[in-house]
């Protein structure tokens, strides 16, 4: 399962979303009751425009969201992008709240923010990110969610702590964006 969600989120990061969709299918139907594959079908199915399949799955995440921050910012991505801001909202506000006693994805975290239009609040997260290191910072040039900070200049910053600088977003578009 775990090859299968990897490939499908480099294929979605390349711009190839169906397959993409189809691989993640695939996972969920081999493992339904694991929360990976739904966390990147949710992810993959936001990014690809359709929010409202997205939040239907990332909703079915509810019960162990609170547990694992990084489904909690997940399901506040899919909420924004299916025009839920209040569970969007809730979602940013448990985070913030949760990051004071234990590990959250800032990079994550700042999806929401992206998606809902808060930039400040996004790049509060990145910078964040940039502070520890967050892994998925490698990826910020790549992720679709991230699109709508890249042509803001703070991004920059971004770029330069992931030692990209001045290169844009080397992905193409996902299909409707």
């Amino acid at each position: 399962m775990t090859v299968r969600n990897v490939r499908a989120f480099v294929a979605a990061c390349a711009g190839d979303t169906d397959f993409a969709m189809a691989e993640i299918r695939t996972s969920m139907e081999l493992e339904p009751g694991h929360p990976n594959p739904k966390f990147f079908y949710a992810l993959l199915a936001a990014d690809a425009g359709d929010g409202a399949a997205a939040y239907a799955v990332a909703r079915e995440l509810r019960g162990v969201a609170d547990e694992v921050p990084v489904l909690r910012a997940i399901l506040g991505y899919a909420a924004a992008c299916a025009g839920d801001d209040r569970e969007a909202s809730a979602s940013l506000q448990f985070l913030a709240a949760a990051a004071r006693t234990r590990y959250v994805v800032p990079t994550a975290a700042a999806f929401i923010g992206a998606r809902q239009g808060d930039l400040d609040a996004a790049f509060r997260w990145l910078d964040r990110a940039i502070e520890e290191r967050c892994a998925w910072l490698a990826m910020a040039n790549a992720f679709p969610a991230l699109r709508p900070l890249r042509r803001d200049p703070r991004f920059e910053k971004v770029r330069e702590a992931i030692g990209r600088r001045g290169v844009a977003a080397a992905v193409a578009p996902a299909s409707g964006a």
